[in-house]
């Protein structure tokens, strides 16, 4: 024992140089004695042959210039003067004839021949791998089954000569240099991902094919991070990963199998990869880790199948395999609810286009078990877009039966957004009768629509108006979405021209509905919906030139039904009189006075309609404060003029308040201009309020001025200067500039 490790610790003390000049002696010795042997000629020639090849590999290991740094090299020449004492010892045996039997003496020439074949082959790649490159002091601490935390952390690991030992050498020195790469990804598996290379993934597949179990295990967990990695699927898949992992799912250990389904997951996300992996028959085996395995497993295997399930020429081959009984069974009875989702997107991808699966899922009882899972707090989409896809090939009775209407109104009211948009669509399929259509809005579908029009997102928002349009064809319930105070509003809201917004022909065709209410109308005009509808117009979308009459209408109406708006073109009328009559007595003149009385009814609202008993006989039923007012004629003169001065007055502080705002923002906007760039500016939200700010002021100020003098026309402070026909002109300019102001306000528009 004593001599054994003397020798061991004599030979760890040699250099490169002396293993490579001791392989070089015994080469030649070695051919010479296999030339020698008799027996076996056969076995003997192919040895010879590989011999022969072995001096070739050691010159060109040897001319590497990194070659005494590395100490792979050191390793493989200890391996291959081993291999030729071997050989040497075998031959001295044959030409003695001493073996014990021939079968055990062709069993140990054959053993031979695949270790030189082995010995051969690590010298080429270890010069393919580039691994000679890197300059290495590392023991063999470094591929210990379990490093100390000094080899770990040292700098002196090469992660690229651990991946290079993969390829190299015996079995169990590959296991060894795989446990060190596993311990080392657990710490930092980014430094792995760094240097791995194509004939390094390749050795990693190659392992799952070893016999050993503990080996096949570890190299599936490794296979797993690459895959969850995303970096190397092509390589992996290129390298026959596939058949491999899906033996392992077959007939590997829990763990085993954990990890092959986890790297299935990952690479079934590639519609080429899913549909290899239904080609390799991995299919009955997921499906029987969804039915048999621990809870990790069955989430993965569903993930799995759902992958594979989003390409469409698969469909049917899946549903051979019984998926379709295996994904309800799940819905119903998962470990996880990540199992149960998985199995709902599985069934919405295996009945969204094809109509013998749909049938296949309804005879499995699959809408009662989706309305089953339905019932949860916060529904999903997944389950609800597969009812979606279900409930156009079943009748209503039938649906009515399992409970539907309350679980769709449930999927509005809590749902995701996803499930509300998928809830929307199943009532477009659902509504093709006028009963159908009636019963979803007794059970309260249409205020959750209208709710539903406020989403966030462009599609949300376009089936809700879809499914609004769907039942407003239907007079019960055009008057159910009349009487909700916000459906005029968030329709509106869905006329924006931006192409982005797909939700305008529906919102034009609820709004055609709703516009034979003049309340809507009403509505329509003072949420904006003209100026939205001109555009519209032009872009020549359907039903909006009709909708756009018909609020153009309703907003005349509208501006007339103002009382102010009357009195101000009343007044337009009373100094555009004026300015034609020039103060000369005519038909002008009696529209003024005509006009000037009417707007007193205007303002002082109708109890003021006694009024007229100032230019005419006291009617019976007079008030009496009024019938002493009209009896002084002096003291209504005067009680007018100050009502003049007063209003001048006004108009001269209204002035004065508009220069200093006009003031006031010019500094602001200055202010603002500096902070933006000239290009920036008119983008930006705040710089057009102020804009707008300004125009409204400097129009406020312009329509004061005039009045102050059409103030000094109606006193007569300045007879000659300022004559009835001057009057007249400023104050027909005035209130024309007082109608625009009461035109309705652009609305702001909701940024999405």
């Amino acid at each position: 024992m004593v001599e054994e490790n003397d020798r061991i610790n004599e030979a760890a003390d040699q250099t490169v140089e002396e293993w490579l000049s001791h392989a070089q002696e015994l080469v030649p010795v070695a051919i010479d004695k296999a030339r020698q042997v008799k027996g076996f000629p056969g076995r003997w020639k192919m040895i010879i042959s590989r011999l022969e090849q072995v001096p070739t590999r050691l010159s060109d290991l040897s001319s590497h210039p990194c070659f005494s740094k590395n100490t792979l090299c050191k390793e493989q020449l200890q391996t291959v003067s081993k291999t030729l004492n071997e050989a040497i010892g075998l031959a001295d045996i044959c030409i003695q004839e001493k073996y014990e039997g021939k079968l055990q003496m062709q069993s140990d020439l054959d053993s031979l021949s695949g270790k030189l074949d082995l010995n051969l082959r690590d010298c080429g790649l270890l010069i393919k791998t580039g691994v000679l490159g890197e300059t290495t002091t590392t023991t063999a601490s470094c591929v210990s089954s379990k490093p100390s935390s000094e080899s770990k952390d040292s700098p002196q690991v090469n992660i690229k000569e651990l991946l290079a030992r993969l390829q190299i050498g015996h079995l169990e020195a590959k296991h060894k240099a795989l446990d060190a790469i596993v311990e080392i990804m657990k710490e930092d598996e980014e430094s792995v991902l760094s240097v791995l290379g194509r004939s390094n993934v390749a050795a990693l597949v190659q392992l799952m094919t070893a016999t050993s179990p503990r080996i096949r295990e570890k190299t599936v967990a490794v296979i797993c991070s690459l895959a969850e990695s995303g970096s190397c699927e092509e390589w992996l898949v290129s390298e026959g990963v596939l058949p491999s992992l899906i033996r392992v799912i077959e007939s590997g250990s829990l763990i085993g199998k954990e990890k092959a389904t986890i790297s299935l997951q990952r690479l079934s996300m590639s519609h080429e990869i899913a549909r290899a992996i239904v080609g390799h028959g991995g299919v009955r085996p997921l499906i029987e880790i969804c039915t048999t395995g621990d809870s990790v497993s069955q989430a993965a295997a569903a993930c799995t199948l759902k992958n594979i399930s989003v390409v469409p020429e698969v469909r049917q081959t899946l549903a051979e395999e019984g998926i379709v009984r295996v994904m309800l069974d799940l819905l119903g009875s998962g470990i996880l609810l990540g199992s149960k989702e998985y199995a709902a997107e599985c069934l919405q991808n295996l009945t969204a286009s094809n109509e013998t699966l749909r049938r296949s899922v309804i005879a499995e009882g699959g809408i009662r078990t989706l309305l089953a899972y339905l019932d949860g707090p916060l529904p999903q989409e997944p389950a609800m877009g597969a009812l979606r896809n279900l409930v156009g090939s079943v009748s209503m009775e039938f649906l009515d039966t399992l409970g539907f209407l309350p679980r769709l109104v449930h999927v509005l009211k809590s749902g995701s957004l996803g499930a509300q948009q998928a809830a929307a669509l199943a009532i477009c399929r659902v509504c093709d009768s006028p009963e159908v259509k009636k019963t979803m809005a007794e059970a309260g579908c249409i205020p959750l629509l209208i709710k539903m029009l406020e989403a966030k997102t462009n599609g949300a928002r376009e089936v809700a108006a879809q499914a609004l349009s769907t039942l407003m064809t239907l007079p019960h319930n055009c008057r159910e979405l009349k009487k909700n105070d916000k459906s005029v509003p968030n329709l509106v809201q869905l006329l924006d021209p931006n192409p982005q917004n797909t939700a305008k022909k529906y919102a034009i065709s609820c709004l055609l509905g709703l516009s034979s209410s003049r309340k809507c109308k009403r509505l329509m005009v003072s949420y904006g919906a003209i100026g939205y509808l001109k555009k519209l117009t032009d872009m020549e979308i359907p039903g909006a030139k009709k909708l756009l009459e018909r609020a153009e209408l309703a907003l005349i109406v509208l501006y007339l039904n103002k009382a102010e708006a009357r009195d101000k073109i009343c007044r337009a009328i009373q100094y555009g009189s004026k300015f034609i009559s020039n103060g000369q007595p005519g038909t002008a003149q009696d529209v003024d006075k005509q006009t000037s009385l009417a707007r007193k009814v205007f303002r002082l609202f109708k109890f003021v309609n006694d009024l007229h008993g100032l230019i005419s006989p006291t009617p019976a039923g007079t008030p009496l404060p009024i019938v002493f007012l009209g009896k002084n004629k002096e003291r209504t003169d005067l009680i007018s003029k100050i009502s003049l001065y007063c209003w001048m007055g006004s108009s001269v502080c209204n002035t004065l308040v508009e220069i200093g705002e006009l003031g006031r923002l010019s500094k602001s906007m200055k202010k603002l201009e500096k902070e933006l760039k000239g290009s920036e500016k008119h983008q930006n939200e705040q710089y057009r309020a102020q804009i707008q700010k300004y125009d409204d002021r400097s129009l406020a100020l312009v329509k004061s001025a005039m009045d102050i003098v059409v103030a000094v026309g109606l006193l007569q402070l300045a007879p000659k200067k300022v004559n009835p026909r001057v009057t007249g002109a400023f104050g027909f300019v005035t209130s024309l500039i007082s109608c625009y102001q009461l035109l309705p306000s652009r609305p702001k528009t909701k940024t999405s």
